[in-house]
C-alpha cells in the first residue's frame, strides 16, 4: 500500500550468539591496510578491528608534534614508530580488548545509567585520544561490549575486560543511551593497561619476532591480568 513506511528491523537477538557477533565488524571504520582474510567470518573480527584503531592511534600520537603525547606513548615512542602498517594489524590480533571505558568501575557506569547526556565529571589529566576520534571508537566499543555481554556475559566479560556489576549496568542501557554516553562521556575511554607500558612493549615487540612463543607469552599474560583485575573491582574516583 502506498503511504506506508516499513519499519526498521529490531536489533539482533544476541543472546543466541555465544561469541562477540561477526556483523559488528560494520561498526567500526574501516582500516587503511586490507584485512587479511582470516579475519572474515571469524567472531573475533570487532576486537580485532578495535584493536588496530586503538594501535593506529597511538602511532599517530607519537608522530604529532604540535599536542604533548599520553605518557604510554612517550613510554613506546620507539616501538611504535617502527610499526608498519602491516605489524599493527597483526598485533591487533588478539582474543582481548585494548581499549577501556571504565569497564570495572561501576560507580562511574550507575552514574552513566542516571544521566547518560551529561558529560562525565571524573578529572582526565590528558586525553588518550583526539576528541573526534575518541567520540567514532567509544561508540564501536560500547556497541560491541553491549552485544558480547548479552551473548555471553563470562566469556564477553573477560574479553573485554567488564566486571559483572557493569555488564549488568551496559545491557540495561538502550542504543540511544550507548549514543550519548559516546558522545558526552568518551573522555573516559583509555589503552587498556596503559598504566603496564613493558606489557604493550611485550605485544608490539612480539609481531616483529621470529619466536612465536613471545605472543603466546604476552597471550598468557594479558590473559591472567584481565582474569585477576575482574576479581577486583577499584573505587569509583571522586
Amino acid at each position: 500500500m502506498t503511504g506506508l513506511r516499513t519499519p526498521p528491523p529490531d536489533p539482533p537477538d544476541a543472546s543466541r550468539t555465544k561469541s562477540p557477533p561477526a556483523h559488528l565488524a560494520c561498526t567500526t571504520a574501516r582500516s587503511s591496510v586490507a584485512h587479511p582474510k582470516e579475519w572474515e567470518g571469524s567472531p573475533f573480527a570487532p576486537i580485532y578491528e578495535i584493536n588496530e584503531r586503538c594501535i593506529n592511534l597511538l602511532v599517530e600520537a607519537v608522530r604529532n608534534e604540535n599536542h604533548p603525547a599520553p605518557g604510554l606513548v612517550v613510554a613506546l615512542k620507539a616501538e611504535l614508530l617502527g610499526m608498519t602498517p602491516e605489524m599493527r594489524t597483526k598485533a591487533a590480533e588478539r582474543a582481548l580488548l585494548l581499549v577501556d571505558m571504565g569497564f570495572r568501575d561501576a560507580g562511574w557506569w550507575k552514574d552513566a545509567l542516571r544521566a547518560p547526556q551529561r558529560a562525565s565529571r571524573t578529572p582526565i589529566a590528558q586525553d588518550a585520544f583526539p576528541a573526534r576520534a575518541a567520540m567514532h571508537l567509544a561508540r564501536s566499543t560500547l556497541i560491541l561490549g553491549w552485544h558480547s555481554i548479552r551473548a555471553d556475559r563470562t566469556a564477553g566479560g573477560l574479553m573485554l575486560g567488564i566486571s559483572h556489576p557493569v555488564a549488568d549496568v551496559i545491557a540495561s542501557l538502550t542504543l540511544t543511551d550507548l549514543d550519548r554516553i559516546a558522545e558526552k562521556r568518551f573522555r573516559r575511554l583509555r589503552p587498556r593497561w596503559e598504566e603496564r607500558p613493558t606489557l604493550w612493549r611485550e605485544l608490539l615487540l612480539s609481531v616483529n619476532s621470529t619466536d612465536f612463543r613471545r605472543s603466546r607469552e604476552f597471550n598468557l599474560r594479558a590473559l591472567q591480568l584481565a582474569a585477576g583485575e575482574l576479581s577486583v573491582a577499584p573505587p569509583h574516583p571522586k
